[in-house]
């Protein structure tokens, strides 16, 4: 029996409003998606209006709950990214632009 294999391909284009929206990153996130099918991974595919901050959270922490030895996990995001001032993590002021990066989902402030 071979190595269980999970994935999850998050693509995001269509963001609120009109001026904010991408090309290329539904797309990104299929190729991915068809990559690591045809290496034999379980992908989960999640794109545009599917890729909420509550499901994209719920599909990592399966991800997350699936990691152990012997199981292969991949996520990729093709979007928008943000940053929010570093003032809580365990060692604020631990990057040199104080700033901690963060996915920019579709239903994110």
């Amino acid at each position: 029996m071979g190595q269980k294999k999970v994935a999850i391909c998050v693509g995001i284009n269509d963001y609120q409003g009109n001026n904010n929206d991408l090309n290329g990153c539904v797309n990104d996130a299929r190729d991915w998606a068809d990559l690591f099918g045809h290496h034999g991974f379980d992908v989960q595919l999640m794109l545009d209006g599917e890729a909420t901050i509550a499901a994209v959270s719920q599909a990592l922490a399966g991800l997350v709950d699936q990691a152990n030895e012997g199981v292969v996990t991949r996520f990729t995001y093709s979007g928008h990214g943000t940053w929010v001032p570093d003032v809580n993590s365990p060692n604020p002021g631990d990057e040199a632009d104080n700033r901690d990066e963060a996915l920019a989902l579709v239903d994110g402030n």
